[in-house]
């Protein structure tokens, strides 16, 4: 999609490495990045430990090392193979190379591309957040960030120039949505924004809860006034599948660890499948045979699982030293019953041999002229 040519190695000094290896706040607004690290790290996708491990970096000063491998990122589409990439987030907090990051990446095409950095005050580290191109402008709307600077009564709303790349934050007024992350926004028209799904944190007697959103939030772009609104299934009429199986926060390649009976294993998500299914059509649900009154969707991940380990310490020590087993069956099962009790271990790529076994359940599923869910 972005044009990029995945470098197996990474290409750099090591005196290139030691002086790029840390994220930096831009000064300016922007400041356009000339770390021959930075660049390199997008070209490769490798993970932080991997750029450590390469140059037997053992240093522990407490900063996290800078990499692309991220997740909770956007990706806008400006048309004529160019894109926009912002933000996002590497690892968990328990992981010493756990970031938010604020860069902002111009893909141009054919693998070229720019990395902008902003001061933190002009642009905070921003994930899970929504990104939508209106003119010449991209509204980057919520945000999860770091526990401890989130403002519950406040929804996050900055607004990119494409044409200059300088960010500004963006003061709206009206019923927002709060502090409000992993969303869908829907670009109505050239003026409004709709917020749909999606989790709200807020407080409570002094407690932070995060809890699902229940209406649609509309941006007037040009009177930057929230509304609330009852919500409304994008195909105007009642969805089928429940929400929570619309809803996975996880993407291929993704490492997760879940602890069972005392046992810790990893899985592997191969592929989060959607399957997409239209009014008229017939499906088996449940174990019964319903016919469609609507359009609707529903995401099947498909994930193998691995030999089990007796602690979770030694469980991310073997995925560390890519010594972790994986069993060669394909698993599926609807995102709801998705083990909820996981952690996230990094991104690993996918092997030739799992490739297949994805490819022959693919064809298998496909095959079915009655979906089976």
């Amino acid at each position: 999609l972005l044009g990029l040519h995945k470098n197996d190695s990474i290409k750099l000094s090591k005196e290139e490495y030691l002086e790029g290896r840390y994220r930096e706040f831009g000064k300016k607004n922007p400041e356009l990045c000339h770390s021959k690290y930075c660049y390199e790290m997008v070209r490769n996708s490798k993970a932080a430990w991997y750029a450590k491990s390469h140059f037997k970096d053992s240093t522990k000063d407490g900063q996290p090392v800078w990499c692309y491998e991220r997740y909770g990122k956007t990706i806008t589409d400006l048309g004529d193979n160019e894109y926009i990439e912002i933000g996002g987030e590497h690892e968990d907090s328990y992981d010493p190379d756990f970031c938010i990051y604020n860069e902002v990446f111009h893909h141009k095409g054919g693998g070229d591309f720019d990395i902008y950095m902003y001061p933190r005050e002009v642009f905070p580290p921003t994930d899970n957040h929504s990104a939508t191109k209106i003119e010449d402008s991209v509204y980057i709307i919520g945000n999860l960030g770091y526990g401890g600077t989130r403002e519950f009564d406040l929804t996050p709303v900055y607004r990119l120039n494409i044409k200059d790349f300088s960010i500004e934050e963006v003061v709206t007024n009206g019923d927002n949505p709060g502090w409000i992350y992993n969303h869908i926004a829907v670009l109505e028209s050239d003026e409004a924004i709709c917020i749909k799904g999606g989790m709200i944190a807020r407080n409570q007697d002094d407690q932070e809860l995060h809890e699902n959103n229940k209406y649609d939030y509309r941006l007037n772009t040009q009177t930057l006034i929230w509304t609330r609104h009852d919500p409304v299934s994008l195909t105007k009429e009642s969805d089928f599948f429940p929400e929570e199986e619309k809803q996975f926060e996880h993407s291929d390649r993704t490492l997760v660890s879940y602890e069972c009976e005392g046992n810790w294993y990893a899985l592997k998500l191969l592929d989060v499948h959607r399957i997409d299914v239209y009014k008229g059509q017939s499906i088996i649900y449940d174990n019964q045979k319903i016919e469609m009154l609507v359009d609707d969707f529903v995401f099947i991940p498909v994930y193998i699982k691995s030999h089990s380990f007796e602690s979770l310490k030694s469980l991310e020590e073997a995925v560390r030293g890519e010594k972790v087993i994986f069993e060669q069956d394909s698993l599926h099962c609807r995102a709801v019953n998705f083990p909820s009790n996981c952690r996230y271990l990094g991104f690993q790529d996918i092997t030739k041999e799992e490739r297949s076994l994805l490819k022959d359940w693919k064809i298998k599923f496909g095959e079915k002229e009655i979906i089976k869910i």
